[in-house]
């Protein structure tokens, strides 16, 4: 999921991550009110070119999260929503990087 509102990039399964390492427990605060820690972090490649760095693991998260504003500074990319997609693209040079589809209100990675 793309998600604008997340402060960091968020994993539920730690299998799809690379370089884990442990970290200082985080706390993660949930869409229900409740709290989980994050306890581990790595990186996660969407697709070849495209690595996120300090993906934290909260395993009992049953989707993975994209901090939008982390992946724009990250990428040095920009992210254009429209009603039923959004294009991720090169900030320099237009060119799309990735892509996404609105399901319910939220925007879901497209693995192209």
């Amino acid at each position: 999921m793309l998600v604008s509102g997340a402060s960091c990039h968020i994993a539920g399964n730690l299998s799809m991550m690379n370089n884990v390492e442990k970290i200082a427990p985080i706390a993660i605060g949930l869409l229900n009110g409740t709290y989980t820690m994050a306890r581990e972090k790595g990186l996660v490649f969407l697709r070849e070119g495209i690595k996120l760095d300090n993906v934290l693991c909260v395993p009992k998260l049953n989707c993975n999260l994209v901090s939008i504003s982390k992946l724009c500074k990250q990428l040095n990319c920009a992210v254009t929503y429209f009603d039923d997609s959004c294009v991720i693209e090169d900030y320099t040079s237009r060119i799309p990087i990735g892509s996404g589809e609105q399901r319910d209100g939220v925007y879901y990675y497209k693995d192209s």
